[in-house]
């Protein structure tokens, strides 16, 4: 089996994309691939807004439970639905921010993966929800406004 981690952001064109699928290269996209450094920039916050530090240890123990659990949320997906790796991982952020927008700004329930499988799946090849339009089609004077 051969395996492409993409290490960079937005390495591949839709192009390669479709190269990359028609001939079966297992890819972990660049936005799964590369959030490590992004969640370890998490971790420092919590930590910093609870004046409570980890031990290297725990740092690494969470990043790997969180990766981890990204990945197969991501995969686990793809199979089911028969989608590419990086659709798959696109349902899935594509429907959390549309959460986000639906239950106002804060983050507030997190999608298992049973929700990503019965809610977003359509997102791939559906419509735009509104949730997710209204922060991708909102016109530049009402961003700014906000």
């Amino acid at each position: 089996m051969k395996i492409i981690a993409e290490g960079a952001n937005g390495p591949t064109t839709p192009e390669a994309d479709q190269v990359i699928a028609q001939r079966k290269i297992f890819n972990i996209p660049d936005f799964l691939a590369n959030a490590g450094g992004v969640t370890c920039s998490y971790f420092e916050q919590v930590q910093s807004n609870m004046n409570y530090f980890w031990e290297k240890e725990d740092v690494l123990q969470r990043l790997d439970t969180k990766m981890t659990s990204a990945f197969r949320a991501v995969r686990e997906l793809a199979e089911r639905r028969k989608l590419y790796m990086r659709d798959a991982a696109y349902v899935i952020a594509v429907g959390r921010v549309a959460q986000a927008c639906a239950t106002g700004a804060g983050y507030k329930h997190r999608l298992t993966t049973s929700d990503a499988d019965d809610k977003l799946s359509e997102t791939a090849v559906g419509p735009v929800p509104a949730a997710v339009s209204c922060l991708i089609f909102r016109p530049k004077a009402s961003i700014m406004s906000v």
